[in-house]
C-alpha cells in the first residue's frame, strides 16, 4: 500500500465518521423532545449522574492505560513504562486519534520507539493484541448476558462471571503472563462503558435498566474496534441509537441524544487532560532523542505511516490506539 492511498483511505474514514456524527446531531435536533432532553441535561444536570459520567470516563482511561502498560512491559527492551507515563500517553493519544490521519496513534508509536526503543512492528502487534483483548472481553460479557437472559438470572451474574478467572488471575500475579490481567482490566473497562451509558441515559431523563446498559456497553466497545476513525466517532452513536428501541424500548433520537451527551463529556475530559499531558511527554521525547541519539528520519516516518495504514482494528472507551475507549474507550 502506498503512502498516498493509505492517507486517502484514512481521510475517507474520517469524513464518513464525521458525517455519521453530524447525522446523529441532526436526528436529535429534528426531534424536539430529544433535543429538549439533551439541552436540559446540559443546563440543569442531575448532580449524581453529572459526577458519575466524567468519573467513569476517567476510570475508563485508567483501565486503558493499565492494560496497555501490562502489554507494553512484556516487550519493552529496557526499563519499564510506569502507569503515570502510560496514563499521560493515553490521554494525549486518545485526543490525537480524533484528528485526521490518526495523529494520536502515530505519536504513540513514535514516542514508544524513541523513548523506550520499541520497534514499530512491536507497537503494531500491541495494537492488535489490545483490540483482541477488547473483543474477547465483549464476547465474554455478551455470552454471559445471553445466559443470564435465558436463565432468567439477575443481571449481576453477568459482570460477576469474571470471578471465574480469579484462580488464574492469582496465578498470573505470581509471575505468569500478564496477558490475563490485561484481559481482566479490559473487562472492567467494558463494565465502565456500560456505567457511562447508564449515566448518560439518566442525565437526559430516559433511564434504562442495568441489563440494557451492559448490552450497550458491549456494543459500544465493539463499535470502537471498527477500523474507521478513533474512538468509534459516529459509529458508537448509531449503534446505540439503532439498538435502543429493541433492547430498552427507547426511541432512536433519545438514544442518540444520550450518546451525544456521553461523547460531549468524553471530550470535556480528554481535551484538557490530553493538552495537559502533552508538554511533559514532548519533554521526555526530546530528552530521549538527545540521550539515545535516535533521530527520526524519512524512512522511519514512512514506515510508521505504512504500518498504521495496514493496522488491524484496535480497543477504548475510549483507547489511544486505533478505535479504543475507548473506548474506549471504549
Amino acid at each position: 500500500m502506498s503512502k498516498a492511498s493509505a492517507t486517502t483511505r484514512r481521510w475517507t474514514r474520517l469524513l464518513l465518521g464525521a458525517a455519521l456524527l453530524a447525522a446523529a446531531i441532526w436526528s436529535v435536533a429534528a426531534n424536539h423532545q430529544a433535543a429538549a432532553a439533551a439541552l436540559q441535561a446540559i443546563r440543569e444536570p442531575d448532580p449524581l449522574w453529572s459526577l458519575t459520567l466524567p468519573l467513569a470516563v476517567m476510570l475508563t482511561a485508567g483501565c486503558t492505560a493499565a492494560s496497555l502498560q501490562l502489554l507494553t512491559n512484556r516487550v519493552i527492551p529496557e526499563g519499564r513504562v510506569h502507569f503515570a507515563e502510560m496514563l499521560s500517553l493515553t490521554f494525549a493519544s486518545t485526543l490525537g486519534n480524533v484528528l485526521p490521519l490518526q495523529a494520536g496513534l502515530v505519536g504513540r508509536v513514535a514516542y514508544q520507539h524513541q523513548v523506550h526503543g520499541i520497534p514499530v512492528a512491536a507497537s503494531v502487534l500491541l495494537a492488535v493484541q489490545s483490540t483482541l483483548l477488547t473483543l474477547g472481553a465483549v464476547l465474554w460479557l455478551g455470552v454471559a448476558l445471553l445466559l443470564v437472559h435465558a436463565g432468567r438470572l439477575s443481571w449481576l451474574a453477568a459482570p460477576a462471571s469474571i470471578l471465574l478467572l480469579l484462580p488464574a488471575l492469582a496465578q498470573s500475579a505470581r509471575g505468569a503472563s500478564p496477558m490475563l490481567r490485561a484481559f481482566a482490566v479490559r473487562f472492567i473497562e467494558v463494565l465502565l462503558s456500560a456505567l457511562r451509558i447508564f449515566a448518560a441515559f439518566a442525565l437526559i431523563g430516559r433511564p434504562i435498566d442495568p441489563l440494557s446498559a451492559l448490552v450497550f456497553g458491549c456494543a459500544a466497545n465493539a463499535a470502537n474496534c471498527v477500523p474507521m476513525v478513533g474512538n468509534g466517532l459516529g459509529i458508537r452513536e448509531w449503534v446505540t441509537g439503532l439498538l435502543a428501541p429493541t433492547v430498552a424500548g427507547i426511541a432512536t433520537p433519545d438514544a442518540l441524544a444520550a450518546e451525544l451527551v456521553n461523547r460531549a463529556v468524553e471530550l470535556l475530559v480528554f481535551v484538557p487532560a490530553g493538552l495537559a499531558a502533552a508538554p511533559a511527554l514532548v519533554r521526555t521525547l526530546h530528552r530521549a532523542m538527545r540521550t539515545r541519539r535516535v533521530a527520526p528520519n524519512e524512512s522511519f516516518a514512512s514506515g510508521i505511516s505504512l504500518q498504521i495504514g495496514s493496522l488491524a482494528p484496535q480497543r477504548g472507551a475510549d483507547e489511544p490506539v486505533p478505535n479504543t475507549p475507548a473506548s474506549s474507550s471504549d
